[in-house]
């Protein structure tokens, strides 16, 4: 498994501009705004939603989308297909009910994107795919700074703290966003 230096760290900055003070640690600076822009009828209003989010999807407690993520994708650079969320390449079904932890049912996280906001746990989802799905043999790491008209996020902490679900509007290509980062090799 491949460890960012802090040169590494220094060059993803200048190259990206990306808020980041570590990529191996557990800071992550977020943008400002994005933290304090909230709001069910802002979010539901400001975007049209794919026609497979549940109702009421993303969640009244959602944010909207800033900040450095990290997720796994399959091409480099960066294609469509890495970003089509569960809920449209997966039969399911998916539970309604809300997870204890988060509050947010397994139908809504399905319907939106991981992503990780420290890249040490990218890279462990990253190993943790290409040892348990054929497909993801190839599992890369991909990174973006993303803006408010990305649509919307939520902390969903699972195996990692530092998941997000990330639910992306109508009509947004997040592919131009994103650069490997990592190719795992």
């Amino acid at each position: 498994m491949a460890m960012r230096t802090a040169m590494d760290s220094d060059k993803f900055n200048s190259t990206r501009g990306a808020l980041i003070s570590d990529l191996t640690g557990d800071s992550v600076a977020f943008h400002a705004d994005a933290m304090n822009s909230k709001g069910p009828e802002i979010l539901r209003s400001k975007f049209r939603w794919p026609p497979h989010f549940p109702e009421l999807c993303p969640p009244d407690d959602a944010l909207t989308a800033g900040g450095v993520v990290f997720r796994t994708v399959t091409n480099n650079p960066p294609a469509p297909t890495d970003f089509l969320p569960l809920i449209e390449t997966n039969s399911g079904p998916y539970s309604t009910q809300p997870n204890k932890r988060h509050g947010v049912s397994r139908q809504f996280m399905a319907s939106g994107l991981s992503a990780c906001r420290v890249y040490a746990h990218a890279v462990q989802l990253a190993v943790s795919l290409r040892e348990r799905i054929p497909a993801m043999k190839n599992a890369k790491v991909a990174s973006a700074e993303l803006s408010p008209e990305l649509g919307a996020i939520k902390e969903t902490p699972g195996r990692h703290e530092s998941h997000i679900t990330w639910w992306i509007p109508l009509g947004v290509d997040p592919c131009h966003s994103f650069v490997v980062v990592d190719e795992l090799k």
